[in-house]
């Protein structure tokens, strides 16, 4: 998916996308680190699928945040 193809998905195709993305990002760790990471981001992405909506914004700047610095 293209950065402006992104923009105009819809909600939960963006939070899959980034979700995917961060995956992707940890198999370039070694294994004992990519399994604490990987099960962290399952885990956070778990606990905010039904928060409340003014929470989910910020959720998703801060991961997104986290991918690019």
């Amino acid at each position: 998916m293209s950065l402006e193809g992104l923009a105009n998905a819809a909600h939960s195709q963006r939070v899959r996308f980034l979700y995917k993305f961060i995956l992707t990002l940890h198999r370039s760790l070694p294994p004992h680190l990519r399994e604490i990471g990987d099960k962290y981001v399952k885990g956070e992405f778990k606990r905010h699928r039904d928060v409340k909506p003014e929470f989910v914004q910020p959720f998703m700047v801060e991961w997104t945040v986290k991918i690019c610095s």
